[in-house]
This record gives structure tokens, sequence and C-alpha cells, in this order.
């Protein structure tokens, strides 16, 4: 971003800065959808009749594109606002994270011809690394002897909790994340691209086992 005049600043394939934003001759291959180490760790963990299972997925290496960025950082539409944005150009001088607010599509440097001004840059490309307990049960088995009825030869009782926390550094609703493509541009972007993805829901359950 120029500090002086709050357009953003691209930069072409040979690494020269411009105002100008090139959307067929510009393209190069920005981050990667693929993470390049997945792991996961189950393990039960029990103590008399008490058990405690855990649940834990990592990933490390991929990059997420924010494509419903492009549409809330920088033009004015119909579209709500997100708080980043607050982080943008106001006057000469700002060092600012986001470009001056327009309402003019061709403001920064676009060729309404070119599908303009919902342009794809390496601004809206976050790091995906997350570890996640994504489910935590605690179940405790009833002794026989407090079992009060003769036909039930078992009870266990259990809570669990799916997607409880998540420690990560993207900045979005969710780093794991797969959408729905729209054409086949995003086709290609599709297993790990954000456009308004609705976050995976955090649930709780209790559950009653019973034998007979």
């Amino acid at each position: 971003m120029d500090s002086e005049t709050g357009k953003p600043v691209f930069l072409d394939l040979d690494g020269n800065e411009t105002f100008d934003y090139d959307f067929k001759n510009g393209r190069a291959y920005v981050g990667d959808g693929l993470p390049d180490v997945i792991m996961g760790l189950n393990n039960t963990f029990t103590y008399k009749n008490w058990d405690l299972t855990a649940l834990i997925n990592v990933s490390l290496g991929a990059q997420i594109f924010d494509s419903s960025g492009k549409r809330q950082m920088g033009l004015m539409t119909d579209w709500n606002m997100r708080t980043d944005i607050l982080d943008r150009w106001t006057q000469p001088g700002d060092n600012a994270m986001y470009p001056q607010l327009t309402f003019d599509e061709t403001k920064y440097g676009f060729d309404p011809g070119d599908n303009a001004p919902w342009f794809n840059t390496s601004l809206y490309v976050y790091d995906a690394d997350y570890a996640r307990l994504k489910r935590l049960v605690l179940g405790y088995n009833v002794p026989a002897f407090k079992i009060r009825n003769k036909n039930i030869t078992g009870m266990r009782v259990a809570f669990s909790a799916t997607n409880v926390f998540t420690v990560t550094n993207f900045p979005g609703l969710d780093p794991e994340i797969v959408r729905d493509f729209e054409n086949p541009q995003d086709r290609n972007l599709s297993g790990n691209i954000t456009y308004l993805t609705p976050p995976q829901e955090r649930s709780y359950s209790v559950q009653i086992n019973l034998t007979f």
C-alpha cells in the first residue's frame, strides 16, 4: 500500500512495484493449499471407573486464501465490512494494512473488463497452521452394585464435546475449511479457500448407554 496515495501496490512477474493490476498477464502461483504435515493423536486415559478420550488434529504448512476479503477490504459495496478494515489508509503518511476505501472500482488500477474489482492477491493469503481439540469424551461406568434394576447389567454415562478449541494464527473463522466452487478457477482453490464460509459448530452431548 502506498502511504502517500492510499492505493495498493502490486508486484509484476519481475518483482517490480506497480499501481496497475494485470489480471491477464500478471498472475503467479502464491501459497499452497495442501499441508506439508497432517497429524492426529487419539488417546484414552482410564482411572477406576472413569475414562477420558481426546482426539487432537494438527495441520502444518498450508495457506488459506480469503476470497471474501477482496470484497470487504477496500471497495465500498452492499456487503458488511469487517473490523480489519479499521487498519486502512485515511491520510498521507499512514502506514496501514489496507488501502483507502473507495466507491470507484477503477481507482485501484483495474480494467473494468477484467472482472474488477474482485482481484486476487497475496494480501488475502494467510497461514493455515492449526492444532484442534476435535473431540473430548469423559465417561463413567456405573458399578453393578449401584444399578437398582436387575434387568440392566451395565450402564455408562458420558459427556462429549466436539470442536472444543483451536490454536491458530489464522484471523478468519475456521482454518479447517473446504468450500464449494463457483467457477473453474475457484475449483482449483476449493481445498483451502474461504468465502464467507461458516465455521464448524461446537457441540455438546450427554450419552447414557445401557446393557441388558
